[in-house]
């Protein structure tokens, strides 16, 4: 594996804990508790967090990632789950000429 690769996953490995470790101190929810593949949503009729709770985590995530989500990416449902939601991340943080590539 070239180093690239090793840097995105750990980049990507770093940001899922992060979204993790909100969830658990902010909103109480306990880790083991996160359903963390790419069907898992953590939003939903089930789920512990409200609206306001999202648009708190969103804030929090804007802020530490410097980044900004747009009404698109509420819409997809990737954003509802932890890999998509980390995966989106990773790409606002990437350089836009290499948005440009992809």
């Amino acid at each position: 594996m070239n180093i690239c690769g090793t840097n995105d996953m750990k980049k990507h490995a770093d940001i899922r804990q992060s979204i993790i470790n909100s969830l658990n101190s902010r909103f109480c929810l306990p880790s083991d508790n996160l359903p963390t593949g790419i069907d898992g949503g953590f939003w939903g009729v089930n789920s512990p967090i409200d609206a306001l709770d999202i648009v708190y985590l969103v804030y929090i995530l804007e802020t530490e990632y410097d980044i900004f989500f747009s009404g698109i990416d509420f819409d997809d449902p990737s954003f509802f789950t932890m890999e998509g939601l980390t995966e989106l991340i990773m790409q606002k943080l990437q350089p836009e000429s290499m948005k440009a590539r992809m």
